[in-house]
């Protein structure tokens, strides 16, 4: 059977309005920025499965986009994204799944709106956030899917979000470094879920120059920090 070309479950991708594109491995955490030409080989293989058929499609779009020079540049690409897992050999090409389907178990019980003891909480939680922001990413992940579909019995409201949101820069002051946004939204998705409620962790990328941050969202659209940067710029790229 031909080996052909696929892209594994754990990257993601979002396209750059300056063209381009961004993609997130999130079993590392790692993003990588890809220029225009270097995007549209990666979709193109990502479409055909086929190095040939994909590099043939994008030198067809411009006379620049041909001779030996371009297919060994294409080449060095296909194999160093190889060498990082962004891309992969697959006996045949199977449909990429849009994203993770994940299971919610609602309970019928409701929540209140005020969540006592948040700031509690917050204290034994964030060590564990700051713990896990240091080690492979793929473990939030796995543990960030596992809460939602296991674990937490609905979604948090906007006004628990806020809560919790606030519970965690509450415990900034207690620690001598640095909590950057992954950190705060990653301790909030953690507060909720000792309550039993789920909160999307999402992760955004900006151009001009190529920035990420992280935040967090509920039903009713995103919340940030007072000082963090306008959530407007910034295009999800993973949400967990």
């Amino acid at each position: 059977m031909a080996i052909r070309l696929g892209i594994p479950e754990h990257v993601q991708d979002v396209s750059q309005p300056t063209g381009g594109g961004v993609l997130l491995d999130l079993n590392s955490g790692r993003c990588y920025a890809m220029n225009p030409t270097a995007y549209e080989l990666w979709r193109e293989w990502h479409r055909s499965g086929d190095f040939d058929l994909g590099f043939q499609a994008v030198a067809d779009r411009d006379p620049d986009y041909c001779g030996e020079r371009f297919r060994s540049d294409s080449r060095r690409l296909a194999d160093d994204l190889l060498r990082k897992g962004l891309l992969i050999t697959v006996p045949e090409v199977s449909r990429r799944p849009g994203g993770v389907v994940r299971v919610v178990v609602r309970c019928s019980e409701s929540v209140g709106s005020e969540l006592s003891g948040l700031a509690l909480v917050a204290l034994l939680v964030m060590p564990l956030a700051l713990l896990l922001v240091r080690m492979p990413f793929r473990l939030t992940v796995w543990l960030t899917g596992w809460l939602r579909e296991y674990w937490c019995c609905g979604e948090a409201t906007p006004e628990q979000a806020l809560s919790a949101i606030l519970a965690t820069r509450s415990t900034t002051r207690y620690h001598p470094g640095r909590i950057a946004c992954l950190e705060l939204s990653l301790g909030a998705v953690l507060i909720l879920a000792v309550r039993r409620r789920h909160l999307s962790l999402v992760i955004g990328v900006a151009d001009n120059p190529c920035r990420f941050h992280a935040w967090v969202e509920t039903k009713g659209g995103p919340l940030g920090y007072p000082t963090d940067a306008d959530i407007a710029e910034f295009r999800p790229i993973c949400t967990l």
